[in-house]
């Protein structure tokens, strides 16, 4: 941990000690004020080979080839352009890819977000795109591409990378993070709560993932130190037709630019069958 983010856990924890109140909207305003980050080179360069276009309430995407439709969304302060490194394999296979920003995202419009704004955007692109043959999701995206597939996405196949598997703790993984006091983690919860609009019971996916109809793969990494690879361990084993393709080494990021994983994915998108995969147990 470096000397900047122990002097901010540091600042946050005398905070919810001395003035809670302060502290929650400190936490708060942090959860759902994503960064922009801008754009490397290479994702550049795979914008410049599809179309951008803008859907409704001021959501962007970008598309890329023709075919069977294939949606796909980011994680937190992620952008569209980070799933290049699908477009290759996935195009010349003929599918057609709608890489999406979220909410307050990449070039979306708005400035805060949340798990629900996501959700949102993916049934949005469904109104211009869908039915899809499958739904690719990083992080946060790929939580929320499993949910949207529960509540009624019109979709074949679900893939979820570096995904979690319940909302409610990462929330508080997040408060715990930046060095939140205990009381102040469980009001902060409470608040994370209340802006979704949706109680966390409702979108737990360890307890509703055997509604999941629809051949689904789940990617992780173990040494992932942002989503918990136990997160998927323990999900894919409520999931009726699930697999589950573990990785070591990568982490929460560098498993979107993986060929063994792109490969995997693509190989599960065109036929359900990898020789790399383990089905559920």
């Amino acid at each position: 941990m470096n000397l900047a983010l122990q002097l901010f856990r540091t600042q946050n924890r005398f905070l919810s000690l001395m003035d809670p109140k302060s502290a929650l909207n400190r936490a708060t305003n942090l959860f759902f004020t994503p960064i922009r980050h801008d754009p490397k080179p290479w994702e550049e360069e795979a914008e410049a080979q599809g179309n951008r276009i803008r859907l409704k309430n001021g959501v962007s995407a970008i598309v890329w080839g023709q075919g069977p439709p294939i949606l796909m969304m980011h994680g937190w302060e992620g952008r569209a352009t980070q799933m290049a490194g699908f477009i290759e394999p996935l195009t010349t296979n003929g599918f057609q890819i709608i890489a999406l920003d979220a909410p307050a995202h990449g070039r979306s419009q708005g400035q805060q977000s949340h798990p629900m704004r996501f959700v949102e955007s993916l049934f949005l692109a469904q109104q211009t795109f869908g039915p899809f043959y499958a739904v690719v999701g990083h992080s946060m995206g790929g939580g929320c591409s499993l949910y949207s597939a529960l509540e009624g996405l019109q979709v074949e196949k679900v893939i979820s990378i570096s995904g979690p598997a319940n909302f409610q703790n990462l929330s508080k993984r997040f408060a715990r993070f930046i060095g939140m006091s205990k009381s102040v983690v469980e009001k902060f919860v409470e608040s994370v709560e209340e802006t979704v609009g949706i109680p966390f019971e409702d979108i737990d996916l360890l307890s509703r993932g055997k509604e999941l109809q629809q051949p689904t793969l789940l990617v992780h990494d173990s040494d992932d130190e942002e989503v918990p690879f136990s997160d998927a361990q323990n999900l894919i084993k409520v999931i009726p037709n699930g697999r589950f393709f573990a990785t070591s080494g990568l982490g929460h990021r560098k498993i979107m630019r993986n060929s063994t994983v792109i490969d995997t994915v693509c190989n599960f998108i065109r036929n359900d069958n990898d020789d790399h995969l383990c089905k559920a147990t």
